[in-house]
């Protein structure tokens, strides 16, 4: 069956809809998440392209990529492989 993961990511910014006191850490959520979409084959976009909203996948109309969002997935489409070190 076809399955397309969309509109997922994680910023290191804390906003108050997410609950919890330790959210997840971009810096290792990020790579995870892009290393279970490469090794299941899954289809996938990340969400969204305005510095504003959240997660942001740039800083800026410039278009710089965050470091701990914009940074993976440019990577990530780039052809950077990424392992599954962690299921959460």
């Amino acid at each position: 069956y076809p399955l397309f993961v969309d509109e997922f990511g994680l910023s290191a910014k804390k906003v108050s809809f997410i609950p919890g006191k330790n959210p997840a850490d971009p810096y290792t959520w990020m790579p995870d998440a892009l290393g279970l979409l490469q090794k299941y084959h899954l289809n996938w976009t990340a969400f969204c392209m305005h510095p504003k909203a959240w997660p942001p996948l740039i800083e800026n109309w410039d278009y710089t990529p965050t470091p701990d969002f914009g940074a993976f997935v440019k990577d990530a489409l780039a052809g950077k492989h990424f392992d599954l070190k962690k299921l959460r």
